[in-house]
């Protein structure tokens, strides 16, 4: 059942313009893949000073990473690349930067 629901919310997501492609994924599916990446940066050595969550989508795996790499530097920031829906902006643009200072710092 769970299924088919994301299934229809998907095709709503495409049919509203075919030049826009989205996938919605369960909670369980955003754990089990942030799970995977925080596996990964262990297995690399790589130790970031900050970890920086992307608004909307990554907010959530942001934090479960941090959590599973028992990591406390966790930040934010927003990038908008549309105006709205699906409409695809021309430029990039940060509406919410990140409101540390972060000069020198990996992430």
């Amino acid at each position: 059942m769970q299924e088919k629901k994301m299934q229809a919310q998907q095709s709503r997501c495409q049919a509203e313009n075919d030049s826009f492609r989205c996938e919605l994924i369960s909670f369980n599916e955003v754990l089990r893949l942030s799970k995977i990446l925080a596996r990964k940066i262990k297995a690399s050595g790589y130790k970031p000073d900050l970890i920086v969550a992307i608004g909307r989508g990554g907010y959530v795996p942001g934090r479960l990473i941090s959590d599973f790499l028992l990591f406390d530097d966790l930040t934010s920031m927003k990038i908008e690349h549309y105006t709205r829906a699906a409409n695809m902006r021309e430029e990039v643009r940060i509406k919410f930067p990140i409101p540390v200072d972060i000069t020198g710092k990996k992430s």
